[in-house]
């Protein structure tokens, strides 16, 4: 059977469109964020302007941080990048042994320690920043995915260190009084999957 012609910028939209739909890109802001410290186990930091992480005073020192995405439900995430801005240090920067971790449980900024905190999983262990008064960035597209596809909940993000000693940083919260030096997600997703097809399928349309 003789192949009918199709316009060749048939064929080179059909493709594009089948790459990328509805692409955008949002920067969230924490709904909650906390430390809790183990040597201050019943102390209470989610109104401080600070999140510490590390190890001090014979106690580890983990962040907390959660971000709302119930409006992402469903969407396909292409990459999503957890920022930090990091300005001091104490000891030797940065500690050895950074890890993310899924949190597991319901927690409030306002009401968690380190004799309450909820539990976590799925941690891996990750680079830490190359700087002081610098940005630290995070790749968490597994976790992000994992909470808008539904495979997880969504209780947000800990962080922490395997160092014993008494090394840690500090990193400003979502109460800092300046909002561009706040925690940020940077989500970038498609609101719909569109499967690739190739050029012999479309050929065969116009047979």
């Amino acid at each position: 059977m003789k192949m009918k012609s199709f316009p060749i910028f048939v064929v080179l939209l059909f493709l594009a469109f089948s790459t990328v739909a509805n692409a955008h890109q949002v920067i969230l802001n924490p709904s909650q964020d906390s430390t809790v410290i183990g040597c201050t186990p019943d102390t209470n930091y989610g109104g401080e302007t600070t999140l510490w992480i590390g190890h001090d005073n014979g106690g580890w020192v983990d962040p907390l941080i959660q971000f709302d995405l119930s409006s992402y439900s469903g969407v396909i995430v292409e990459s999503a990048y957890l920022r930090l801005y990091v300005y001091e240090h104490g000891g030797a920067f940065p500690p050895s042994g950074i890890w993310i971790a899924r949190i597991t449980d319901s927690w409030d900024e306002m009401t968690v320690t380190w004799n309450n905190m909820p539990g976590y999983d799925d941690s891996t262990y990750i680079g830490g920043p190359g700087s002081v008064d610098s940005w630290w960035v995070i790749d968490a597209a597994s976790y992000v995915n994992d909470w808008v596809s539904g495979t997880h909940d969504n209780f947000g993000f800990m962080l922490g260190t395997s160092d014993s000693n008494d090394d840690f940083f500090d990193m400003y919260s979502r109460e800092h009084s300046d909002s561009n030096y706040r925690p940020k997600l940077e989500l970038n997703y498609h609101d719909v999957s569109v499967q690739p097809t190739s050029l012999g399928s479309i050929k065969a349309i116009y047979k």
